[in-house]
């Protein structure tokens, strides 16, 4: 790629907003947070406030010509300090980010750290279309550019030359006459392209939709997403593994394409040319082939059930284990195809069949309908519910598959069949409606004939008789009849039950040496979990030893490790949800970074362990933390009731929400941390200690005051409250009693909307409007509104600080408690005030007087 070279004494990297000071209007938090670091990383400055020193305020654009109260402060400003503030809505702003044509492209130049920086000046995620205009790179020569991540929406790269660039992760807008050949855009995505050209480019993980008169020639595209095509190339192209179900490839080329293990299930691939293309083990039910040329292509192993073929020529193809059930060959042309060990039940056979292979040793008579089909037909259909499953080995890959019926008084029965297919790509699945109960077993028998049918698997459930070991026996029997397999005496069934543990327990050691097996393992590991498979067929995992295994990253979903030995397993960022891991030894074991959700770690040691930046709503009722590290983790709404914290390292940890009682154990002169929520018996023994603290003997003045109420509640809040207070005149109707603080605030965003607020000598606490609804933004913690009403008391010498302050932080240690007698006596009382009937004169808070808080 041609160097761009940045003008005299510039550079990519110089802030744009150098010695620019900002401050924020009415903007929204989310927005207010994002352009606050983009201008401060552009060498802004941004004020907690407006005041004479801003060069630029941020207000939305307007809907009138009326202007906001930061607007009017501004003018003040201008007219009285002297000030030079200019008001900027968002688009104003965006117009300070972006560079011009010669400037991006001296960015771009830059490599890595150019699209960074671009992407920050974007102020955007990679698929956020609502950020700074970006200039056109139309015609660009990017070549060999190092970009990885990028992202290009809104910005047109039609003609440019992006040939050899690195694009890992970019996400670019649609492409028209681009050249991407050899271009890498793994794990990337393109809008769309046209005419482009894309020879050996790499998109895997990635892909593009939709794509016209494109070529892909020699393309990496596993496991890519390609939705929409038309007359592309991809011959010779690497799609094995590619998500393309639903996809429409009409009359595309796929000429010696490698589609292993690819997804194209109800794929539209008429007339496509698909000659000596590699399809081994693709998944391809409903796909439509009419037209298509197959002459010579690999379909071993694929699942062709109920596809369409019509005219299709499948001259020499390989078609061995191929599953064409159900599917009119009638029309197709199969002069040479070898069928050994197809599956052509329910399949039409086209009456030229001289030069097929293999069609002796095809499988063309299905399961039958039997006396023990019939039989547990008959009871599914006299049943509320009847539901029976079998596991099975296909091949190298395992499934389960299972039908259900369900009758309700009066109305149709509801019938169901589905299957979950266990592969290394991935899972697959399906479900179908059957006409009857027995129909749905021979659908299935018929689907995976062949298959090694795991009978001590077989689960049944009915509450009609017969029940237990007799239900058990029906079942199973109907499932070989279903097969079409001889049905096993009563004898010969239960060794196989007796059997069953044995394989079961066979599978689970394969699995942990997996996850025994260091990265590679670990992610075969991971796909089994992904896929169900574990959880379907072997979920408990009991006593196992796994001390000091490396299995970073590891995922638990839906296992039970029950009292399991991690002790110095290495198992950074880890995954378990709706996992159990009861009794389970973590000692010294490194699980920094996991992410954990509702699983039970109830009576787990984790004595030594490190579990620092952790995020985890879990049970770990009863289990012992000493000398572990939990500095800077989340513990949200999790449970401690029993547990012992007493030596572990909590700074920094978040325990909003999370339960303890008088068992629980904390490091010595340590209170619970804040947020957390006492359930046990009896009165709170650390909310007494903070009621029962001697008040100051000299009063609490204002800063101080403030001071320990951002160490007392979120800082989020607190600020937000303060910017209520600061945007305009309030009248607060509160009153103050020895026990109690009550009052009325108004909604900022919702003029008719009141709350009425209540925060008690016991720390107790409520906000709630007029149909006293709770307010929506306790979330376990005093609001706002609250805060509002707080603040303004103390400021104005309305309330005793000390003691206000001690009411906020017994708040710490309670729940919002809506008393709806006391929330509508205080309304009641408003209304009279307002219509004059009573006597209750509000106290007026200026905005001036919190400037400085």
């Amino acid at each position: 790629m041609a160097k761009k070279v940045a003008a005299p004494g510039t550079s990519p990297f110089a802030p744009r907003l150098a010695g620019k000071v900002f401050a924020f209007g009415k903007v929204g938090t989310w927005y207010k947070d994002k352009y606050a670091r983009l201008i401060a990383a552009e060498g802004g400055t941004v004020l907690p406030e407006l005041t004479e020193e801003a060069h630029y305020l941020l207000v939305p654009s307007r809907t009138s010509s009326r202007l906001s109260p930061a607007e009017k402060r501004a003018e003040l400003l201008n007219a009285k300090k002297g000030a030079r503030i200019e008001c900027l809505d968002l688009p104003g702003l965006h117009a300070l980010f972006a560079p011009t044509r010669e400037e991006a492209l001296t960015l771009l130049a830059a490599g890595e750290e150019g699209a960074k920086r671009w992407n920050a000046l974007r102020c955007a995620g990679p698929t956020d279309k609502s950020s700074v205009p970006m200039p056109s790179l139309v015609g660009a020569d990017l070549r060999k550019a190092v970009l990885p991540g990028i992202a290009c929406y809104g910005t047109s790269l039609d003609g440019a030359d992006l040939r050899g660039a690195n694009l890992r992760g970019a996400h670019l807008d649609k492409l028209k006459g681009t050249k991407l050949d050899g271009a890498c855009l793994a794990d990337g995505w393109v809008m769309g392209m046209v005419d482009c050209s894309a020879k050996n480019a790499d998109f895997t993980d990635g892909g593009a939709s939709p794509v016209e008169r494109v070529d892909l020639t020699g393309a990496k595209l596993e496991r890519a997403r390609f939705i929409q095509a038309k007359g592309a190339t991809f011959a010779r192209a690497h799609l094995a593994g590619a998500r393309l179900e639903e996809a429409k490839f009409a009359d595309c080329d796929f000429t010696g394409a490698d589609l292993t293990g690819a997804n194209l299930k109800e794929a539209d691939l008429r007339k496509a040319t698909l000659v000596r293309a590699t399809l081994a083990g693709a998944q391809m039910e409903k796909c439509d082939l009419r037209e298509a040329n197959l002459t010579r292509a690999d379909l071993s192993g694929a699942d062709l059930t109920r596809a369409k073929v019509k005219g299709a020529d499948l001259t020499g193809a390989n078609l061995r284990g191929v599953s064409l059930s159900g599917v009119d060959l009638t029309g197709a042309t199969v002069a040479g195809a070898d069928f050994t060990g197809a599956n052509l039940i329910g399949a039409k056979l086209p009456a030229a069949l001289d030069k097929a292979k293999g069609l002796d040793k095809a499988r063309k008579q299905g399961g039958k309908a039997g006396p023990h089909l019939r039989e547990l037909n008959e009871l599914a259909g006299a049943s509320k519910h009847t539901t029976t499953s079998v596991l099975l080995q296909v091949g190298p890959n395992r499934a389960s598959i299972s039908m259900a019926q369900t009758n309700r008084k009066g109305a149709k029965a509801s019938l169901c069949f589905g299957w979950h297919l266990f592969t290394p790509q991935g899972e697959r699945y399906d479900f179908e409606g059957p006409r009857s109960f027995a129909g749905g077993l021979l659908a299935l028998g018929n689907k995976f004939a062949g298959a090694d049918v795991w009978l001590g698997s077989v689960t049944v459930e009915s509450n009609r008789k017969p029940r237990g070991k007799e239900l058990a026996d029906l079942a199973a029997a109907a499932w070989c009849e279903a097969f079409g397999l001889e049905v096993l005496p009563a004898e010969e069934l239960a060794r196989t039950r007796e059997e069953w543990p044995e394989r079961r327990q066979r599978l689970q050691e394969e699995a942990l040496a997996e996850l025994r097996g260091g990265p590679a393992g670990v992610a075969r590991w991971n796909a089994r979990v992904d896929s169900d498979e574990l959880k379907t067929i072997c979920p408990t995992f009991a006593d196992v030893d796994l001390s000091g295994a490396a299995a970073a990253g590891a995922r638990f979903r839906s296992l039970r490790f029950l009292s399991a030995k991690l002790d110095g397993a290495q198992l950074p960022g880890s995954g378990a949800d709706n996992a159990n891991f009861t009794s389970s030894s973590f000692q010294n074991a490194n699980l920094e970074g996991s992410h954990w959700s509702s699983s039970s770690f109830g009576g787990a040691d984790f004595t030594g362990a490190n579990l620092r930046a952790c995020s985890c709503r879990c049970g770990f009722e009863g289990a012992t933390f000493q000398k572990a590290d939990l500095s800077g983790s989340k513990f949200t709404n999790s449970a401690f009731q029993g547990a012992d914290l007493s030596g572990a390292k909590l700074e920094g940890c978040n325990f909003q929400g999370a339960r303890y009682d008088e068992h629980t154990r904390f490091p010595p002169s340590t209170l619970p941390p804040d947020g957390m929520r006492w359930v046990g018996k009896g009165e709170n023994p650390h909310l007494r200690a903070i009621l029962d603290a001697p008040l100051s003997s000299t009063d609490l003045d204002v800063e101080t005051f403030m001071e320990r109420l951002r160490g007392n509640v979120e800082a989020g809040r607190l600020a937000n409250a303060l910017k209520m207070l600061k945007a305009e005149r309030f009248q607060l109707y509160a009153q103050v009693e020895p026990n109690q603080l009550v009052g009325i605030v108004k909604s900022q965003t919702v003029g008719s909307r009141l709350y009425s607020c209540r925060l008690a000598a016991d720390g107790s606490f409520s906000c709630c409007t007029q149909n006293l609804l709770p307010c929506g933004g306790l979330a376990g913690r005093i609001c706002k509104h609250l805060l509002v009403l707080v603040v303004g008391l103390v400021k104005s010498g309305q309330a005793n600080a000390a003691l206000v302050d001690r009411w906020v932080e017994a708040s710490g240690k309670q729940r919002p408690l809506l008393d709806a007698d006391a929330m509508s006596a205080t309304f009641l009382r408003y209304k009279g005030a307002e219509s004059g009937e009573i006597d209750w004169r509000p106290t007026e808070t200026i905005p001036e007087d919190y400037y400085a808080l």
